[in-house]
C-alpha cells in the first residue's frame, strides 16, 4: 500500500505516518525499488496498534492542557 492509501485507511496525515517511521515508532517500511514506502500487512499492523494505544494517550495529553484543574492536579505518589 501506498503512503496515501495508508493514511486515508488509518485516518493518520502522510507526514505522521513518516514521523512515526523516523523515530523508530514503527519498523523501517519496505521500499520499492524507486524507494517508494510499500507498506505490508506488518506496518499497517504496527500503525493500527499505535492508532489503538498510542494516539489516545497523545490527544489526552495535549487536551490536558486545556483542563482547568490540570495545574492543580498531581499524580498520587506510589
Amino acid at each position: 500500500m501506498t503512503i496515501a492509501e495508508v493514511s486515508r485507511q488509518f485516518d493518520i496525515t502522510p507526514d505522521t505516518l513518516r514521523y512515526y517511521e523516523r523515530i523508530g515508532l514503527i519498523p523501517p517500511v519496505p521500499r520499492t525499488k524507486s524507494g517508494i514506502r510499500d507498506y505490508d500487512q506488518t506496518s499497517c499492523s504496527w500503525i493500527e496498534f499505535i492508532n489503538v494505544c498510542v494516539r489516545p494517550v497523545c490527544r489526552l495529553r495535549r487536551s490536558s492542557n486545556m483542563w482547568p484543574c490540570s495545574s492543580r492536579v498531581t499524580a498520587p505518589s506510589v
